[in-house]
């Protein structure tokens, strides 16, 4: 299955399909999600249930980490953000919820 990504409100938001965030991605899945965040505000990845070393390979794919510090687990995912060198910050803000 390839990804696909369709408008949801408009040119606001796009859901994100045909992928498993939980198994590496490569370079082509990287570039269409890429692709994705230079057309939309917000990505949306529904039903991902994702580990926090699968989440911080995932978000790996976008540049290195900004880590804020939290009290327990990975430091990394209090808030995760990743800079990548052709478009802005990318961040995860919502964790297994």
């Amino acid at each position: 299955m390839s990804i696909s990504i369709r408008p949801l409100r408009g040119a606001f938001a796009g859901e994100v399909s045909g992928l498993s965030l939980a198994a590496p991605i490569d370079r082509s899945d990287v570039g269409a999600i890429e692709a994705g965040m230079d057309a939309y505000a917000v990505l949306v990845f529904r039903d991902q249930p994702l580990t926090d070393e699968q989440q911080i390979a995932f978000t790996l794919n976008f540049g290195e980490l900004l880590a804020h510090l939290r009290e327990k687990g990975h430091a990394e995912l209090g808030s995760l953000a990743s800079c990548g060198p052709v478009f802005g910050p990318f961040t995860a803000s919502s964790h297994n919820s």
